[in-house]
């Protein structure tokens, strides 16, 4: 368990440009062929068989770089659109750029999937139904840029949930994915950071799970670095709630002591205003207004005056973090859920930002001695 996830180096022959690869092809877990994402989710199912801390991956297929490059190729408005935008991008006059940033992303979304894409997209989904079916898909991007060691753009790419297994659904799903690859958003951001607007992307089609609970886990504090910390974000049904940050969260924080063994510091009961379900292949929403008392009454079977999850629970999420640790060799930002107490885990990206200096290092880093492995600073 203590091996290092190692990166995997792109190896195709002439002329071999695969359009789609299922989760755990080994293919997969390369980011120069999927994006950081996906492939951090094919070395997340990899690694689920030998993990002492037990959860499971929600089967996928990836739509790689190639798909995003068959798209272009394949449509002039899209290209001519792109040509436009990066005409402006050095433009001081931000409002040009946020509407041509708007009018490539309708041409995106308008555009149709080219046949060689959406031929590929069919057969995965074939294979997908022919193992079981699914009722619902996320869709969600793996741009290059996104989810990686330096580079987060966190929630500026497109995440489509509870998209019917229907191939025309899916199929817009995805051009509606790449599109936001346009947002005004991430073309500042790859600006600020010197990069193309043409990035490659790949798509992620994986199957829903109508969690009971989920949320998110910092296996670190993600402020401060303090990696005996573990930060778990929670609420009733989907994630999205938690991760949009539609509903303040019940917040758990477990702290592990030097021998590894973990303990519940502290549960802070978060309001949960809303709760997003999965409901026969549609999400739907729930406030706490619906409630008369706000634990649980006209018809909201929610109780929200108490934390939605057990202290077992949080301990099985940490637990698994610490797995992720040792497995990914840094802290890691997971997205999880439970449903019938099996634990999923949807995503898991590396926690940016905490190898920048704090101004108490900055100020001090002249008549400071040299600080031991285990000392941080907090910010």
């Amino acid at each position: 368990e203590g091996r290092l996830a190692q990166p995997v180096k792109l190896r195709l022959g002439d002329g071999q440009r695969p359009l789609l690869v299922h989760l755990e092809a080994a293919a997969c877990a390369s980011s120069e062929l999927v994006g950081a994402k996906a492939a951090s989710l094919a070395q997340l199912l990899a690694f689920a068989p030998k993990a002492a801390a037990k959860y499971k991956v929600p089967r996928a297929i990836v739509l790689t770089r190639f798909a995003h490059d068959s798209v272009l190729e394949q449509s002039a408005p899209i290209r001519e659109a792109i040509a436009r935008l990066e005409r402006l991008v050095g433009e001081t006059n931000t409002a040009n750029v946020r509407a041509e940033c708007e009018q490539v992303q309708r041409v995106v979304q308008s555009s149709a999937m080219p046949d060689d894409v959406r031929c590929a997209l069919a057969d995965g989904l074939a294979a997908l139904a022919a193992e079981r079916a699914s009722t619902s898909f996320a869709v969600r991007s793996s741009s290059w840029g996104e989810d990686e060691e330096d580079m987060s753009a966190a929630g500026q790419l497109a995440t489509l949930l509870n998209v019917e297994p229907k191939l025309d659904q899916l199929e817009r799903a995805v051009m509606a994915c790449l599109a936001s690859k346009f947002t005004f958003a991430n073309v500042q951001y790859k600006r600020q950071h010197g990069l193309p607007l043409t990035l490659p992307m790949a798509v992620v089609v994986q199957e829903m799970v109508a969690c009971e609970k989920a949320g998110v886990m910092f296996t670190c504090e993600p402020t401060s670095g303090d990696p005996s910390l573990f930060v778990v974000t929670a609420n009733y049904g989907l994630g999205e709630s938690v991760v949009s940050g539609q509903s303040e969260p019940d917040t758990v924080l477990v702290r592990a002591d030097q021998r590894g063994e973990l303990r519940v510091q502290s549960v802070s009961v978060g309001r949960k205003e809303v709760v997003v379900e999965a409901k026969g292949g549609s999400s739907s929403s729930s406030s706490s207004s619906s409630s008369s008392s706000g634990s649980g009454g006209g018809g909201d079977q929610h109780d929200r005056s108490k934390c939605c999850l057990s202290e077992e629970e949080a301990l099985q999420l940490a637990r698994c973090g610490q797995a992720l640790v040792g497995f990914f060799g840094g802290a890691r930002d997971v997205e999880w859920g439970f449903k019938e107490q099996q634990l999923h885990l949807f995503q898991s990206r590396p926690v940016t930002g905490l190898e920048s200096y704090s101004d108490f290092e900055l100020l001090h880093e002249s008549d400071q001695p040299s600080r031991a492995e285990a000392e941080f600073t907090s910010r």
